[in-house]
């Protein structure tokens, strides 16, 4: 009797061994795109402020056309980099990945609070940063991302050594330039003030990202401070 008990419990520690860590990794996942979906709804896009990368390029697509919803668009733009990733990159990475993409696209698109009142684009900027970067930051210290950029930059550096810093630097200088573009020279400035602000706030270490780093996160760390020093880097 007492070795049939060990037999079905043994199986049990070990299953929920196993799944405590992928239930954390999915609550920050879960935390950080949530985090970044509420700074993007209620200050970025009121404010005509771009985030770097393929969240930037949903912004866009949404402002020019307002019936397509930014979360169904952030969607369809990653399902390439999905396919291209799944037989590139690792299937854990790609798994999170995958409940990433899907969480943010859900929350992002059909959860719109509303937006926040402020009397200065400059202070705009600086919030959205910091809170976009918390956000992102807890994304960044876990085995997965929210889609984006990420997984070319990953590919890019697991099979050919190149640079994560430099994705993370062609789009945010396109950002900046589609900013002043469209909307102003002072809305690209604004911008660039948003995207250096949520680079230093993703990489600070808090209670709750403070966890082992994964390889991806100390390779971002590691290019942007020995090739782009001052340069912000966010690569949703």
């Amino acid at each position: 009797m007492e070795y049939a008990i060990s037999f079905y419990r043994t199986p049990y520690k070990k299953w929920l061994a196993a799944a405590r860590p992928v239930a954390f990794n999915l609550a920050m996942i879960s935390a950080g795109c949530t985090i970044f979906s509420f700074g993007m709804n209620a200050i970025l896009i009121p404010f005509h402020i771009l985030s770097g990368g393929l969240t930037g390029i949903s912004m866009l697509v949404h402002h020019f056309v307002p019936s397509v919803n930014i979360g169904l668009c952030y969607l369809a733009i990653n399902m390439p980099l999905l396919l291209f990733g799944w037989r590139a990159i690792s299937l854990s990475f790609m798994l999170y990945t995958i409940y990433g993409i899907a969480f943010f696209s859900a929350i992002a698109g059909f959860i719109t609070p509303a937006a926040i009142q402020l009397d200065s684009p400059l202070i705009a900027a600086l919030l959205a940063g910091i809170v976009c970067g918390v956000g992102g930051g807890l994304i960044l210290r876990t085995p997965g991302t929210a889609g984006g950029l990420d997984v070319i930059a990953v590919y890019l550096k697991k099979k050919f050594g190149f640079p994560v810093g430099a994705i993370g630097f062609t789009a945010n200088a396109a950002s900046v330039v589609a900013s002043m573009v469209v909307f102003s020279v002072q809305a690209g400035i604004y911008t660039l003030i948003f995207l250096f602000t949520f680079t230093m706030q993703q990489q600070k270490k808090t209670p709750l990202s403070c966890r082992k780093w994964d390889v991806r996160s100390m390779l971002i760390r590691k290019d942007f401070k020995n090739l782009f020093r001052s340069t912000p880097m966010p690569l949703t």
